[in-house]
């Protein structure tokens, strides 16, 4: 037999069916927490408040009623895990939704407002509705809300979301991993997206991105692997792309950036392997920026714009491409670095198989790092006479170099700089470099002439090692020390002169 109470004092665990008093006003603390045999509750025309935890637990609760006027707030976790609530009506006077009301009500697949004019729910708590599967929409439009706290629908089940205007900010890991989320119209008063906010929505395939956006933060639209196209062109008010922004965006073939961006951030466009070109009017490309896009064939450096007004502006000077910027770009074949450049760091260009040729500006003094290792299609690099140094591994496993002609005034060189280089012929150490470090040109098996200078003091362990083609190294009369291994491997080594004026494929000015 079924037993219905009518609640007036302490409540007796096996509840299942609830009506409330109408003298009542408000629903305490945890009052009804953890009574798992409640099936219904019905509460009067008079209650304004749903205190925390009140129903938290109910999971068995599967028909709620609410006072179709009086109630202003449910405060958080009233209803947390009410496992079985299929439906809630809210009514027009809600003002509040607290922090995780709602989360893991893994059932409940409505939420309606109920009015005939504009409702006056004004803020949707942390985690509200987080973990919510069969929610598949919900409707704000008709709403005055102005925050909605972040979290409030993670890992929840919307296929569609359309946010009111008035909206301004939508903070952190609001849709984080909604991924049934297609469709998103995003507020045309928007000015912040969060941390993460769209983070692994992998079935959004648009957004249309309001002009009264200011800024966007770490990973918003990371792993949003349906997007095939952002446009930020109009967004002049944007100057920050943020690390990991939008990372594994893998169906993104197209980027418009707004004349007004400064900087891209870390991993901004990391592993998007469909991203074709790209025009970029930044400052400052930052580490492994476009890492992993395989596609990526053009990279245009904007150097100005036609700005709303028909003016032409200048775009700010690209300064620096940091470490792996470009990191296995397997189909960039070319790049023309602006002259503005200062920095290229370590690995900016390693794995770009496909690189023909480089021009690199006075402005660059030492190349790092594996700057351009594994660039096995690169022929042609020129540099001014500013460059002093070539760090570890510079050129290891450029496979296609012919000949390396380092400018004079060059300080050093770095161990394996030339490392693997298989059609390198020729090489000239200008009289500026006191050491040839360790394995700098080793597995170099088309060398056959090495010109070495005075200067010279110490050629490193295998240097030359398995250089089986070199026959000419002249050491006659020079103080140059080297190791027992330096030529490991160099089966046709005989002393002789190597010929001056050879041909370059360094072209230095």
């Amino acid at each position: 037999m079924i037993r219905k109470y009518h609640y007036t004092g302490p409540i007796p665990p096996e509840l299942t069916h609830l009506s409330v008093d109408e003298t009542v006003s408000e629903i305490g603390p945890g009052t009804f927490k953890g009574c798992s045999s409640l099936l219904s509750a019905q509460l009067p025309e008079g209650v304004k408040i749903i205190d925390k935890s009140a129903f938290e637990d109910c999971t068995a609760l599967s028909q709620l009623i609410l006072p179709p006027n009086s109630l202003q707030e449910i405060r958080d976790k009233a209803f947390m895990k009410c496992q079985r609530l299929v439906s809630v009506q809210l009514p027009q006077g809600m003002r509040v939704i607290g922090s995780e009301a709602f989360a893991e009500c893994s059932q409940l697949k409505k939420v309606e407002i109920v009015a005939r004019g504009p409702a006056h729910l004004q803020l949707i708590g942390t985690f509200a509705f987080r973990g919510c599967k069969a929610l598949k929409e919900i409707s704000l439009l008709r709403t005055i809300v102005t925050t909605i706290r972040g979290g409030a629908f993670a890992r929840s089940g919307l296929e569609s979301v359309e946010l009111p205007p008035q909206l301004q900010v939508l903070e952190e890991k609001l849709f984080f991993q909604c991924t049934d989320l297609t469709l998103v119209k995003l507020p045309s008063h928007l000015k912040e997206i969060g941390l993460q906010v769209f983070w692994g929505c992998h079935n959004v395939m648009s957004l249309e991105f309001p002009k009264s956006l200011q800024y966007i933060h770490r990973g918003a639209f990371q792993g949003c692997s349906s997007l095939t196209t952002i446009s930020l062109l109009h967004n002049t008010l944007l100057q920050f792309l943020p690390e990991h922004v939008f990372e594994n965006c893998g169906g993104l073939t197209e980027v418009l950036l707004p004349s007004s961006l400064i900087k891209i951030g870390s991993s901004a466009f990391r592993d998007c392997v469909s991203l074709k070109d790209i025009k970029l009017p930044v400052s400052e490309i930052d580490d492994y920026a476009f890492a992993g896009c395989h596609s990526l064939a053009l990279v245009f450096f904007s150097e100005g714009f036609t700005d709303d007004k028909g003016n032409k502006q200048a775009s700010p000077p690209l300064k620096s491409i940091e470490e792996g910027a470009f990191l296995d770009c397997r189909s960039l074949t070319f790049l023309k670095i602006p002259s503005s450049l200062k920095y290229l760091g370590p690995r900016a260009l390693e794995g770009c198989e496909n690189l023909q040729t480089i021009h690199l500006p006075e402005g660059i003094a030492l190349l790092e790092a594996n700057t351009f290792k594994g660039c096995s299609s690169l022929q042609m690099v020129k540099m001014k006479l500013t460059v002093t140094e070539f760090r570890t591994g510079a050129f290891e496993g450029c496979s296609k170099l012919e000949e390396a002609n380092m400018p004079e005034g060059i300080q050093s060189i770095g161990p394996r700089v030339f490392f693997g280089c298989e059609s390198l012929v020729k090489i000239s150490v200008p009289s500026t470099i006191h050491e040839v470090p360790d394995e700098a040109f080793m597995n170099c098996i088309a060398l056959t002439d090495v010109t070495i200078p005075d200067t010279l003091e110490r050629i490193g362990h295998k240097a030359f090692a398995n250089c089986v083609d070199l026959n000419a190294v002249d050491l006659t009369g020079k103080a140059t020390r080297k190791e027992l291994d330096s030529f490991d491997g160099c089966k046709k080594m005989w002393p002789g002169l190597v010929a001056p004026n050879a041909p370059t494929i360094f072209d230095i000015k």
